[in-house]
């Protein structure tokens, strides 16, 4: 009996009630996911605890929520010891991703729910040129708190802001020169009652910014759940328009921008209104001057800032495509990274990204010298209005005085702040938001797959066509409108009652479920047509007739490229049906009912081996309820009981990213275990017996499909043909139709040609000897090859996992100067020019309105235009010179990352998610591009302004230095601790992220085989993205609300000094103190209470933003490969023989693990063809991850090629001058010319003559085709063709076959190996050997085990000796073959 693992783990109920629960009845209720989103991509399989935390927003009490007081436990936390994952929140019930999702969602049908209206609005005028609206179904949603915020803004705005100056007026009013007509305990109320106002301005203010942030948070949210479940029911055509790449910057770079842009978005109609308002308030002091000055503002905000802003608008949808290709291009990149390092690719890829980014850097340029211009008209509108108002004034023969100037300024200030900066920045954010949503939009309409209704209608006359056996032709309806709606239904729908036909025979039967029809049911299509392409010529399914018996065993058989995969995909609704009928029927006999296809319960094995990162036990349950009894027998016929006992933690051990740690063999029976653990009505197997040596795959062909399996309708894809004689039905599709169809001797007595290529099959069923690619596991035990594979283990008791992923490291305390020095540093160049005039244009202006100024009236009207002159000219030169110096910093940066990590070794990359690294591309790169260098732009430019009014201030008021004094230094310890924790958030809210684009990716992965898992489990993995989201809403709430808090305290901070100021100025007047003096020390000191807190939450933000820096510049520093290149290379022409040696060679994985070669010794002579055989973890792929040096130092001994040490040569020198066929075929998505020869080295004619020797030349029509992701386009055979085409353009001397003809038919083997012999000969070829007929020809036989070489020599030498390794290899799989080995 397989033993069961057991252990406590903490999970988290819908209603957030923490429970224990055995792991083994996990999956007793798909209602309980485990909380902790850190490690791997489906993480509820993880053994992680974490506690979930109520937020203690919940129960502040008033008084706590009016001042923040419920965020000082996290300060608290975050001073002390810093923050960790376990210190994160549960967001607020209405912040949650599942009810967010929910309102939003087109899941359901449901009249509640906005984004099905907008479907609906669009299935009602189908002519219609109106596409569904994200932006009016968000809005319909969010209008009740999104006005009434914006009522809170009118209060702010046209209320308070604006009767600040006129207290400040009257304040000012008192220092008028000669008898005080002002007593002075009515102006120290009036000072008492500028304080009650500005306390009232940033109570409303802050609470105000918290809850619009956390708004626009939610609307992210909202649209990040839709676009995931959007994502589980795309269309496999349109996938390759929803790669990896762009839906993780939809979920990172786009959504983004609806965090901030409801903050400014109310302006866009108050503006108005308020400057309505001020200009009456300031007419009132200036009369028709005020004309000219609000003309001014409106000439520089509406035209100019305008223009600057739409044309923002359209650089950021121009960057968010160069961004989408570049990240798209890197997700293709770290998926099939072992494949670029054996090619040697590091170099073209390094091109074309340097290309894309180049492209990309320069848009973002455009837009950062945009935003300097933006910046810098922001200052100098104020500046500017200002001006033009007094001067207007003082030409018009008016005198200045302080009562006019300065509350008049601090009015113009505050329209400026409106229409200036405030403003603009509404119409930019909502131009980009809007991008955004269009783009997002154009996703949520992708292609989505069809639910089929058995339904017949009526064939037009002229469109009825007979097929051979008088079956009429029907065309199939296609739901277009259900949208797999019965996906996630609970319930099993009832069978829908049909009419009994003449042909079928079928029987009425009323109200049976889908409960009592199981295990029988049966299929037939009917002269089907379907095209993964619309239009497409041949269809990739023509005229496809065929019928399959409830209870059947049928097989699927046909060339490479004939529509095998593509018949199932039919069968699973991921292919529509153009035409014919497709029908599934229950009972047997006359006694049928034709059924829906959604109320059948399907299980699915694809043909590439999909596995997620959890445990080994969780990727076969997926989501499914833990019966030990059948787990047991299904890991049995599965033949994994061998593989949990090489394991040191059993059917625990963690699979890693895409399976990493396990062997191609063991992913496959993994993979085909998770379908057969599901009861299911039907079973579609995709090729599942490839992937498995011989003696298993007959195991698993005998004890699983035919014994496990049996009572079940099956339907298998196998290139297997020796087991055709055991089938019930054998279907032979040849160009998608249906050639032959029957039982293996009706198509025998049927004599037509296509048995003689089944015979010819059938030839070599007992030739199948030898076991599959499974060495690739980093660390398992020695095993005997007399060992039974089915024998019963007792795995080790630990839960400790075999080999997890790597944790991703969080940098603790504040931020060293050293990242700052780096960026910098990258960027070329540190420029520190500062404008500090505007501290000369004040003190002039206070000179010029006190009575007894240094200035007359024309001189300072002079000096003042020069000096606003001079502060156009270097603000428009310190933001662009900033800028440059920033987008420097970044292209060389980004740079400096992807070199590292192409020279990264392969450890690296089987440890790290590839969520984790594309989330520093994503994320990180585009807060580092656009983010950053605007925040900081601006920080230092308050920066000054701030210490130019303490110098003001001080200056009128010497006792002031020591206030200055006291709040420089509560500023600054307020701010150490708060960057601390805001670090320390920050830092969390980006790891927070990873595992989303880890979900996310993987889900895309295993799209199909998701969708076939049923509706459960699709509910299963929406609530765990759902659940990762609010892990990552957590800390985003966390980051914005300690933001808030940071700023409340620091705008207290400037009114405590701005009250200190004032009741100063009064109390200590002597009656010689300046109205001019007084009037700039209040107006200076207003400015700093908003001022102060948005400049040092501004220097917050460049801390937080710093941190992605941060992260990025720690891939610049990880572990590397090498060296690539040496002072003294090969001769172009090495190697010329194709000697190899292998002396005392020893390699392990890592320093902590086990070596996988142990003294490997060996001499292959020049053109010598070896065949290396061996069970599960010999060390066959491990001995060919030495000869292309993949682990680094792990590397011990010496490797000789053609006399030369590989040690001493560098990669880019070695693995060029070695071919490699590998297991899995990588193509990307570029053209076929740049999949055959990325670096241009060979001429049209020899790219076209080597896709002829495979056979390819009539399959393309040009060699600039494009390829998409992962070489969808083409079929598993036709991929590891090019792979051979790419071996022949070589055309080393060396050549590897990595069990290149595991997953193909045997015609295509046979081209393979024709190949290989014909443009090979005189070359050195190592075959990790799939089939013995392909070795047993060789010139010699590698025999591994162990890591150790057992037997070595010519096969017909090691078959002479009957106690042999290699002979008990051959006994224990054909009788036959080892008396005929030739």
């Amino acid at each position: 009996m397989l033993p069961t693992y057991t252990h406590d783990i903490l999970l988290l109920s819908p209603n957030k009630i923490c429970v224990k629960y055995d792991f083994t009845k996990l999956y007793s209720s798909s209602q309980f996911v485990i909380v902790d989103m850190t490690a791997g991509e489906f993480s509820n399989m993880d053994k992680k605890e974490k506690r979930g935390r109520r937020n203690p927003k919940e129960t502040a009490n008033f008084l706590s929520w009016l001042c923040f007081g419920w965020t000082l436990p996290i300060f608290s936390k975050g001073v002390k010891r810093g923050l960790q994952i376990s210190d994160l929140y549960d967001p607020l019930k209405a912040n949650r991703s599942v009810g967010l999702g929910d309102r939003l969602e087109i899941f359901f049908v449901s009249p509640t729910r906005e984004w099905n209206k907008e479907l609906t609005k669009m299935e009602k005028h189908p002519n219609s040129k109106r596409q569904p609206s994200l932006a009016w179904a968000l809005f319909r949603m969010f209008w009740v708190p999104f006005m009434l915020q914006g009522v809170l803004f009118v209060v702010l705005l046209l209320g308070l802001k604006i009767f600040e100056p006129i207290c400040q007026r009257w304040i000012i009013s008192y220092f008028d020169s000669g008898e005080k007509l002002m007593p002075q305990n009515e102006a120290l109320l009036y000072v008492l009652t500028l304080t009650f106002l500005t306390l009232g301005i940033i109570f409303i203010d802050h609470h105000n910014t918290l809850r619009t942030q956390e708004l626009g948070m939610c609307i992210r949210v909202a649209c990040c759940s839709m676009i995931y479940r959007k994502l589980l029911r795309l269309h496999l055509t349109t996938v390759k328009n929803a790669a990896a790449g762009k839906v993780a910057n939809l979920i990172s770079n786009d959504v983004a921008r609806f965090d901030d842009v409801l903050n400014y978005l109310h302006l866009v109609w108050i503006m108005p209104l308020q400057t309505i308002l001020i200009a009456y308030v300031i007419w009132q002091s200036v009369g028709i001057a005020t004309l000219a000055g609000v003309a001014a503002m409106i000439i520089q905000t509406l035209p100019v800032q305008s223009y600057l802003t739409h044309i923002s608008a359209k650089l950021r949808s121009k960057i968010a495509d160069r961004t989408d290709e570049r990240v798209q291009i890197m997700s293709e990149m770290i998926s099939g990274i072992q494949v670029v390092k054996m090619y040697a690719w590091e170099k073209p890829f390094e091109l074309i990204v340097s290309r894309v980014r180049k492209l990309e850097i320069k848009l973002i340029a455009h837009s950062s010298y945009l935003r300097a211009a933006l910046v810098g008209m922001i200052e100098l509108t104020g500046r500017g209005t200002n001006y033009v108002t007094m001067i207007t004034f003082v030409l018009m023969g008016h005198l200045l005085t302080a009562e006019i100037v300065f509350p008049v300024a601090t009015l113009l200030n505050t329209l400026r702040v409106t229409c200036a900066a405030e403003l603009p920045t509404a119409v930019t954010s909502a131009g980009e938001a809007a991008v955004s949503l269009r783009r997002i939009t154009e996703f949520l309409l992708l292609d989505e797959v069809k639910g089929m209704e058995c339904v017949e209608r009526p064939v037009p006359e002229g469109l009825v066509k007979n097929n051979a056996n008088n079956v009429t032709n029907v065309i199939l309806k296609n739901e277009a409108d259900v949208e797999m709606k019965s996906l996630l239904q609970n319930e099993r729908k009832s069978v829908v009652k049909i009419e009994q036909t003449e042909d079928s025979g079928t029987e009425i039967v009323k109200n049976r479920t889908g409960d009592e029809l199981r295990h029988e049911i049966g299929v037939e299509l009917v002269n089907v047509a379907a095209n993964w392409i619309s239009d497409q010529l041949p269809p990739t399914l023509c005229e496809v007739s065929l019928k399959i018996k409830s209870k059947s065993l049928s097989v699927v058989a046909g060339p490479v490229g004939s529509g095998k995969s593509s018949l199932l995909h039919l069968l699973l609704g991921e292919l529509s049906v153009g035409a014919g009928r497709v029908s599934f029927s229950s009972g047997s006999g006359s006694k049928k009912t034709r059924i829906n296809s959604r109320d059948i319960r399907i299980s699915y094995t694809s043909q590439v081996p999909w596995l997620f990162s959890a445990s080994i036990r969780d990727n076969i349950l997926f989501g499914q309820p833990y019966d030990e009894k059948r787990y047991q027998e299904v890991t049995r016929v599965c033949a994994l009981v061998k593989d949990f006992e090489q394991l040191p933690q059993g059917d625990l051990s963690f699979v890693g990213e895409r399976g990493a740690s396990l062997s191609g063999g063991q992913k496959a029976r993994v993979n085909l275990a998770r379908a057969v653990y599901k009861d299911a009505d039907l079973y579609l197997l995709d090729d599942p017996l490839s992937a498995v040596d011989a003696h298993v795959g007959r195991h698993l062909f005998e004890k699983c499909l035919k014994g496990f399996l049996n009572g079940k309708t099956r339907l298998l894809v196998t290139h297997q043909l020796q087991f055709l004689q055991h089938v019930d039905n054998i279907i032979f599709i040849d160009r998608g139709t249906v050639v032959l169809q029957g039982t293996y001797d009706e198509i025998a007595d049927a004599g037509l040609h296509v048995l003689d290529f089944l015979k010819t099959e059938k030839t070599d069923e007992n030739e199948e000897a030898q076991d599959r690619h499974e060495d690739n596991i980093t660390e398992k035990t020695t095993h005997t090859a007399a060992t039974d594979i089915f024998e019963p283990i007792e795995p080790s008791e630990s839960i400790e996992e075999s080999e997890k992923l790597s944790d991703e490291k969080v940098a603790t305390g504040i931020i060293s100067t050293g990242i700052y020095k780096s960026y910098f540093l990258a960027g070329g160049n540190i420029y520190r020019l500062q404008s500090n005039d505007s501290i000369a244009n004040e003190e002039a202006k206070s000179n010029w309105f006190n009575e007894d100024g240094l200035l007359r009236t024309d001189v300072a009207i002079q000096v003042c235009t020069a000096l606003f002159i001079a502060s156009i000219f270097f603000l428009m030169l310190r933001g662009f010179l900033f800028m440059r110096t920033c987008m420097n910093a970044s292209c060389n940066i980004h740079n400096s990352m992807f070199s590292n990590l192409l020279c990264a070794p392969m450890r690296f990359f089987n440890t790290n998610p590839a969520g984790r690294i594309l989330n520093r591309f994503s994320k990180d790169v585009g807060a580092m591009d656009e983010f950053l260098p605007k925040a900081m732009l601006e920080a230092l430019q308050i920066f000054f302004a701030i210490i130019g009014i303490f110098c003001i201030v001080i200056f009128f008021i010497p006792l002031a230095i020591v206030p200055v004094i006291i709040i420089s230094g509560v500023l600054y310890l307020v701010t150490i601790t708060t960057l601390k924790t805001a670090q320390s958030i920050k830092r969390l809210e980006g790891i927070a992220k990873s595992p989303v684009f880890s979900h996310v990716g993987s889900t895309l992965d295993g799209l199909t085989t998701v969708r076939s898992s049923g509706a459960k489990i699709i509910d299963m993995l929406r609530q765990e993205f759902d659940l990762r989201q609010d892990l990552h809403t957590g800390a985003w709430y966390m980051t914005i609300a300690t933001s808030t808090a940071f700023g409340f305290a620091l705008d207290m901070l400037a009114c405590f000094f701005t009250s200190f100021v004032c009741f100063s100025l009064i109390l200590l007047d002597d009656g010689n103190f300046l109205s001019g003096s007084a009037g700039l020390v209040i107006t200076q000191c207003l400015l700093m209470t908003s001022t102060l807190q948005f400049g040092v939450k501004k220097f917050a933000m460049v801390v937080s933003q710093m941190t992605s820096v941060e992260r990025i510049l720690h891939y610049t520093d990880l572990p590397k490969e090498g060296p690539f290149i040496t002072d003294k290379p090969p001769p172009s022409t090495w190697p010329s023989k194709g000697d190899l040696v292998f002396n005392r060679v020893s390699m392990r994985y890592a320093d902590d693990k086990p070596p996988v070669l142990k003294d490997v010794s060996m001499n292959i002579k020049p053109g010598w063809k070896v065949g290396i055989v061996g069970r599960t973890g010999a060390g066959k792929s491990s001995l060919i991850s030495a000869l292309f040096r993949l682990t680094g130092d792990g590397l011990e001994g010496d490797i000789f090629l053609d006399g030369i040490d590989t040690k001493t040569i560098g990669l880019q020198e070695l693995r060029p001058r070695i071919s490699i066929i590998p297991q899995e075929p990588i193509l990307f998505s570029a053209s076929l010319r740049y999949n055959l020869d990325p670096f241009d080295e060979y001429s049209d004619s020899e790219l076209w003559d080597s896709l002829r020797e495979v056979e390819l030349g009539d399959s393309v029509s040009s060699l600039d085709f494009q390829v998409d992701e992962g070489g969808a386009n083409f079929s598993v055979g036709q991929r590891q063709l090019i792979c051979l085409a790419r071996a022949i353009l070589r055309n080393n001397r060396l050549l590897v076959l990595d069990e290149a003809t595991a997953n193909i038919d045997r015609s295509t083997d046979a081209l393979i190996q024709s190949t290989v012999r014909r443009r090979f000969s005189d070359c050195t070829v190592l075959t990790i050997a799939h089939r013995l007929n392909t070795v047993m020809d060789n010139d010699r036989v590698l025999v591994m085990d162990g890591g150790c070489i057992v037997e070595f020599g010519p096969p017909n030498l090691l078959l002479e000796n009957p106690n042999g390794v290699f002979t008990q290899m051959l006994k224990q799989t054909s009788k036959r073959t080892s008396e005929n080995p030739s």
